[in-house]
């Protein structure tokens, strides 16, 4: 019921309106993209890769013990990390005794989808200490890494990248705090 004048008026008020309120203009594209926007089947995407996610995770680890050894040589101790493409070994000395230890393994014992460690300060047997594998949640639309820790009981890491590394990083820390 507007004339082309009395609508470009109205929009026109509607717009000021909002800008007063302090609401910002949303682009065209994003205004169609919410309208056009539905809900979608939440699936595994086809183009995931626990094999692509496992070999970030890894080199995730890698970079990260890489640089953590640093903060560990400011306070004394030597940390050498060593990895290759399938195994990542940390040790921690101090006064040339190995206070720590970490093995880090990719598709090695528990399977080719699976991350395995093993901790202490001497290693005795091939034991593991747990497994990690990544998987697809399809409630978050992202990919986790799954932890079985042996140790921890009930509490599990977030399933992100930094949790499953604090993780590991955590029980280095115990073993030197001994």
């Amino acid at each position: 019921n507007y004339t082309p004048e009395q609508l470009a008026q109205e929009l026109l008020q509607k717009v000021s309106d909002a800008k007063r309120a302090g609401q910002l203009p949303a682009g065209i594209g994003q205004v169609v993209e919410k309208a056009l926007s539905v809900r979608l089947p939440r699936i595994v995407p086809a183009n995931y890769s626990k094999y692509e996610e496992l070999d970030r995770v890894f080199e995730y680890l890698t970079r990260r013990f890489s640089e953590s050894a640093v903060q560990l040589e400011l306070q004394g101790f030597r940390c050498h990390v060593r990895s290759s493409d399938n195994s990542l070994a940390i040790r921690v000395e101090r006064n040339g005794d190995t206070i720590g230890r970490l093995d880090v393994q990719k598709g090695q014992q528990m399977g080719d989808d699976h991350i395995t460690w093993a901790t202490g300060r001497q290693r005795i047997g091939s034991g593991v200490n747990g497994w990690a594998t990544p998987r697809f949640d399809k409630e978050q639309g992202a990919a986790v890494i799954e932890v079985n820790d042996m140790a921890m009981g009930p509490k599990q890491p977030d399933g992100s990248y930094e949790g499953f590394f604090s993780l590991l990083w955590e029980k280095l820390m115990q073993q030197i705090e001994r």
